[in-house]
């Protein structure tokens, strides 16, 4: 052990200094001092900070972290702060995306806080790889308080015996560059975007190997310009040139599924603005012939696929937001349909999906209704009729739902996106296609969207939100029990609207790609888990 001969004589000054700092955040509690600084200061900030459970500090923890930063830690932070800036200055890709992230975050002109210190997600990332690389403390000391053998065993090391009371000095520079311990962080699924040029007003977007050459392709409905684009793999994540094929007034949704029996995949679009569905059959070489048509209700939303009466026949249910309908259209097996069947809904229902919500192995469908703040749950009989809807609560403005097992209890559940409320609405389900009530997660401005998929290969699932008014996505990472970590933000090209999650560059991790409506463009994100 060192030897300190004036030990006490430090402790009782660190205990006088302690008592000081006591007093200080006693008297910023009870309002009897206040900060000499212009706007906030740091003990204003410890006192006003949440941890990961939504807790305030307790005083102990403030002044602990008060004495760290001013006593032990101002000098180690300077120069976390000099490497930092040295980081930053000699990567100017980095240096981009901070200035980037920093106009997003703070694009209203307001304060930095901690909320929106939280959403400061590259700039953190900065931090903590500075720490790792330079190290503002080159060794951390331990001391052993029981005897301890190093190496031996299946390491096949010589062992050491480490004494007790013996003080370990240990190199962090070296321990920071094991490549046993530092991997890319899945906190951050996501790295560099890229983009590509669409039609005009590109409001919904789908993926699938439209070529059959095991690489996977983009398709994405051009609503201002009246067709589909085409986006052929090249299988590392990026893609060619879109070919686009005609289509109906105002396509704003697209799925692809096989509709002809052919093995080959094909596309099919809503469109708004003459309430029809377009049929475009797959060539099996990327291409696509001339579009079947059918007729919905009024200003069709969007469009799911299944087979619904089980006779091995692709079928579709199409949300019509302007007659408050469900049409369910039932296949014939060569990409056309009989007449449509509707069924009432919510008010301006928006978005729809079909899964198996109870254990008949019967598929259903789940409907967004967006002026009713609610979402519809069709519960299907299998010979392509449907029970009238049982209604959810979600927040304001629901316009997407998605179905996943969030819980790992082997039970589908729900989440809608709530438009109007800027949130996340979780409902767990039951089994018997019957929710619980929701549960509900912050997103960024005007979600619109909703995927989910295991982004960060936990074996979770995870959640994936295109935020039409504030030009982002947000992804809530899973935590295998029906809750979700607080959002990470990613920066999209102009009000997104729709987003696809798929393996772009063939290497097991979910992609993103989203369609950015107001510039024309599909952004991918690249997962750069390992």
């Amino acid at each position: 052990m060192l030897p300190i001969m004036k030990k006490p004589v430090i402790d009782k000054g660190a205990d006088k200094i302690r008592q000081f700092v006591d007093q200080i955040i006693l008297a910023r509690r009870q309002d009897s001092s206040q900060s000499q600084c212009q706007g906030s200061d740091i003990l204003d900030l410890l006192l006003s900070a949440k941890d990961s459970n939504g807790q305030s500090f307790s005083n102990e923890q403030i002044r602990e972290e008060t004495l760290a930063f001013f006593l032990a830690g101002h000098e180690t932070t300077s120069t976390l702060i000099t490497w930092c800036l040295y980081v930053v200055m000699t990567n100017p890709e980095i240096y981009r995306t901070c200035l980037e992230e920093v106009d997003h975050v703070l694009q209203d002109g307001t304060e930095l806080d901690y909320q929106k210190l939280d959403q400061l997600q590259v700039i953190e990332a900065v931090i903590y790889e500075t720490l790792r690389l330079y190290s503002p403390a080159p060794f951390f000391i331990r001391q052993c308080i029981h005897e301890h053998i190093i190496g031996g065993g299946a390491s096949k090391q010589r062992p050491i015996s480490v004494p007790r009371r013996v003080i370990v000095h240990i190199n962090t520079y070296v321990l920071h560059r094991l490549e046993t311990y530092w991997v890319v962080s899945c906190v951050n699924p996501f790295g560099p975007s890229t983009t590509y040029a669409t039609g005009v007003f590109p409001y919904s977007i789908t993926s699938g190997d439209f070529n059959r050459d095991e690489r996977l392709d983009l398709a994405v409905a051009n609503a201002g310009s009246n067709n589909v684009g085409v986006f052929l793999g090249i299988g590392d994540g990026t893609f060619y040139s879109q070919v686009t094929y005609p289509t109906s007034a105002g396509p704003d949704s697209i799925i692809t599924d096989d509709l002809n029996r052919d093995n080959i995949l094909d596309l099919v679009t809503v469109n708004y603005n003459n309430n029809t569905i377009n049929v475009l059959l797959g060539n099996g070489n990327g291409q696509f012939q001339t579009v079947k048509t059918n007729s919905t209700g009024s200003n069709p939303t969007s469009v799911a696929s299944g087979d619904f009466n089980r006779d091995n026949i692709t079928d579709l249910a199409v949300t019509n937001a302007g007659s408050n309908t469900v049409s369910i259209l039932i296949g014939k097996g060569d990409g056309s349909f009989v007449n449509q069947v509707t069924y009432a809904t919510g008010s301006s229902p928006f978005y729809v999906i079909s899964s198996y919500f109870d254990t008949d192995s019967i598929l259903d469908l789940a409907i967004a209704n967006s002026l009713s703040d609610n979402v519809g749950v069709f519960l299907g009989i299998g010979n392509g009729n449907f029970i009238f809807q049982t209604t959810y609560s979600t927040g304001s403005g629901p316009t997407s739902v998605v179905s996943n097992d969030f819980n790992n209890d082997g039970i589908l559940d729900l989440a809608a996106v709530n438009n109007l409320t800027d949130s996340v609405s979780v409902l767990l389900g039951y089994g018997n296609g019957s929710f619980q009530s929701q549960a509900k997660y912050s997103t960024e401005k005007g979600p619109f969207e909703i995927q989910s998929g295991d982004l960060n290969n936990d074996g979770y699932a995870d959640l994936a939100v295109v935020n039409s008014n504030s030009n982002s996505i947000s992804v809530l990472l899973g935590n295998g029990d029906g809750t979700f970590q607080t959002q990470k933000i990613y920066k999209t090209g102009s009000t997104p609207r729709s987003l696809v999650l798929n393996y772009f560059n063939n290497d097991t991790k979910l992609d993103i790609a989203v369609a950015n409506a107001f510039d024309n463009s599909t952004t991918i994100f690249l997962n750069i888990c390992t």
